[in-house]
């Protein structure tokens, strides 16, 4: 699917509409391949980023290691 994009400054205020369905196109279009990349049974990047934020809240979270650094840390200064 190719989008027209309009060139405002050529033709001047009366382009408005057309940029604002240049916007809707591009978000219609983000959509659309987002749709598509979450659909593929093959791809591993929503696994992974799940892992990598069960690591970040075990790391991050009130007993978590970076919390445990930071009160020894503040106990030392």
């Amino acid at each position: 699917m190719s989008m027209i994009l309009y060139n405002i400054r050529h033709r001047g205020p009366f382009e408005y509409d057309k940029f604002i369905l240049n916007i809707l196109q591009v978000s219609n279009e983000t959509k659309r391949l987002l749709k598509r990349f979450n659909a593929t049974a093959d791809s591993t990047i929503p696994k992974q980023q799940e892992q990598i934020d069960k690591l970040l809240d075990a790391l991050s979270g009130e007993k978590g290691m970076l919390q445990s650094v930071v009160t020894m840390q503040e106990q030392l200064s």
